[in-house]
This record gives C-alpha cells, structure tokens and sequence, in this order.
C-alpha cells in the first residue's frame, strides 16, 4: 500500500513539473513505473526514459504500470495502468486514439493548437484544458466512456 502510494506522488510531482510551458523538440517518456511498451513499424519494446515516439506509435502500460508522455507541442499524456493509446498525430494538432484505459491529459493553451482523443463510441476535442478519459469497461455489452474536466472546456 504504502509503495503504491509513494509511486503514485512521484509520478504526479513528475506530470506536474513536466507540464511548463517548454516545448519540447521531440516526443518523448519523461517516466514509467512497470511494463510499459512501445509498438511501431511491427516491433514491440520496452518503453525507456527519454524514449522518442513518433505519429502512428502505439503506448501499453500492464497491470500496476503507467506512463507520462511529454509531446512536441506541450502537452502532456499520463497512462493508467491497463492502457493502449495510439499517437496518430502530434503537429500541428494532437491526435490521440485511446483504444483500453485512461489517459489523463494536460493541454498547453499556448500551444494554440486542436487536441483531440478519440475511442471507438466518441471524439473529445479540447484547447487549454486538463481532462481524464476512461474507456474500455463494457457495461451491458457495450463499452464505457468516463470523461472527466479538471480545469477548462471539452
């Protein structure tokens, strides 16, 4: 309990420091804690730290592991654990599409470009917000979408 607890404040004190306003000339795993992988081009590794992503990269994070993504444009990605997203654009615009988990984003306003996270039911496009999105329950057969604002619009 208290490991998780402690992994838990490391990793947000590193979300929150890496939210700046510094932009970032790659894309790039500022941390992980657990098994976290990287799918490109038909290969699977382990993600590292500072490990460059690129557009059409997929991100997984297994049980009891997460993630944070620090994008070109500022923004900012944090993986649950049990999560699979694909970057599908990072510029001018952010595309995500989270296809299991939660994904909790911090999008510089000053970036002044769209954001967008797209499941399989539903599209959220946002400017200068922090949001959570969850997907991938099924209730009733059908998949769940949790879509939470922590500061601005969606």
């Amino acid at each position: 309990m208290f490991k998780s607890f402690v992994r838990f404040v490391i990793s947000s004190l590193i979300f929150l420091l890496s939210t700046t306003v510094f932009i970032s000339a790659e894309n790039i795993v500022v941390y992980f804690d657990g098994d976290v992988y990287i799918r490109n081009d038909g290969e699977e590794y382990y993600a590292d730290f500072g490990a460059v992503l690129s557009p059409g990269d997929i991100i997984e994070t297994e049980i009891d592991s997460t993630a944070i993504i620090k994008l070109e444009n500022g923004n900012t990605l944090k993986l649950k654990e049990n999560t699979i997203i694909q970057l599908d654009d990072v510029s001018p615009g952010t595309k995500v599409s989270l296809q299991r988990g939660g994904l909790f984003s911090k999008v510089n306003r000053f970036a002044g470009r769209s954001f967008t996270v797209r499941t399989q039911s539903v599209i959220a496009g946002v400017r200068g917000t922090e949001f959570f999105m969850a997907y991938g329950a099924v209730v009733e057969e059908d998949a769940d979408v949790w879509l939470c604002v922590n500061e601005g619009t969606v």
